[in-house]
């Protein structure tokens, strides 16, 4: 099994994500295309798009590849998915010191973009840019556009 490499949060490129697991809370660093939950949805809405047959987009298969063969990212499939991204693990005490050390420029690359419960089904998305990761979440999941740091756990912030 190729895990993902770990990487720095990026403005833009690498987002943070607080995952909550089997009543367990971990923060993870990762490139954000990856939390876009519903692979089949985004193929779909893309081939739409894009009809164009001198665009090609791949197969099914080889776009799903890009997640680890993970079409739906579930509550069924989380512990596959996770296992892929043990190095892209980071405690709230390394968010902090990387906060910490970071230039001025790059603070804001440290704000959590995303909240995935996969315990109770629900993705809280507060990532600034274009994506809309909450419209794309599997099926009898609930996608929520806010401000979830209330939610964080005292002990598992690292900013403010």
């Amino acid at each position: 099994m190729k895990q993902l490499k770990r990487v720095i949060p990026k403005y833009c490129k690498n987002i943070i994500v607080a995952v909550i697991y089997k009543h367990h809370f971990d923060w993870y660093v990762t490139p954000k295309e990856l939390w876009l939950m519903d692979y089949g949805k985004l193929y779909n809405s893309i081939s739409e798009r894009f009809e164009n047959p001198n665009i090609n987009i791949g197969t099914k298969e080889s776009f799903f590849s890009k997640r680890f063969g993970i079409e739906i990212l579930d509550s069924k499939t989380a512990g596959k998915f996770l296992s892929f991204l043990m190095d892209c693990r980071h405690t709230a005490e390394e968010l902090k010191f990387s906060y910490a050390v970071a230039p001025i420029s790059e603070k804001n690359a440290f704000t959590p973009s995303l909240l995935v419960d996969f315990d109770n089904k629900v993705l809280y998305s507060f990532y600034a840019e274009k994506n809309k990761f909450e419209l794309l979440v599997p099926d009898n999941w609930t996608g929520i556009y806010e401000d979830f740091t209330s939610k964080i756990p005292f002990e598992k912030r690292f900013k403010g």
